[in-house]
């Protein structure tokens, strides 16, 4: 759909309409932003957790005389950062096919780090939960005005409440 066929179907501002397309743009890219590829999600919810896993064999031909390092205490194994139903500890099946969690990296060797998640009682920063929140996908542009948006109607009344009192 281009901005003209927007603009007949009458989505006006033209900035509305800027916004559609880059979030069409997005979606065609498969840019879904965090927590956009977790596979299992519940109630709004999805668990992460760091697991040691087979580092797949790379090509022969292309083979460095480097041999890639890893922070595990196993020999050939890697971690990454996983999304598995609740209450799941390890992989089931086959792990060539996990996929890491995009977003989100390993901080000082198992603690999970990136925006939105927060750690998970009792699994020392190794099992953190995402939740849906207001705003997670929204694009930042433009500047903080009042304070932004969380202390927008506390400094607005703060401003009339000392303008109330000058005119008194």
């Amino acid at each position: 759909m281009s901005s003209e066929q927007m603009k007949e179907a009458g989505i006006e501002p033209p900035r509305t309409r800027r916004y559609l397309l880059r979030w069409l743009e997005k979606f065609r890219r498969g840019d879904y932003g965090i927590g956009g590829d977790l596979q299992h999600v519940k109630d709004g919810a999805a668990e992460v957790r760091v697991v040691e896993v087979p580092a797949l064999k790379k090509d022969p031909s292309k083979q460095s005389n480097y041999e890639p390092t890893s922070l595990t205490l196993t020999p050939g194994h890697i971690k990454l950062v996983v999304n598995l139903p609740e209450g799941q500890e390890k992989p089931t099946g086959d792990t060539t096919k996990l996929k890491k969690v995009k977003g989100l990296k390993l901080v000082r060797g198992s603690t999970i780090s990136g925006p939105y998640v927060k750690p998970k009682a009792g699994g020392k920063g190794s099992v953190g939960v995402i939740c849906v929140q207001e705003g997670m996908w929204e694009e930042r542009r433009g500047r903080k005005i009042d304070g932004g948006e969380r202390r927008r109607a506390e400094v607005r009344w703060r401003r009339a409440v000392e303008e109330h009192r000058k005119n008194n």
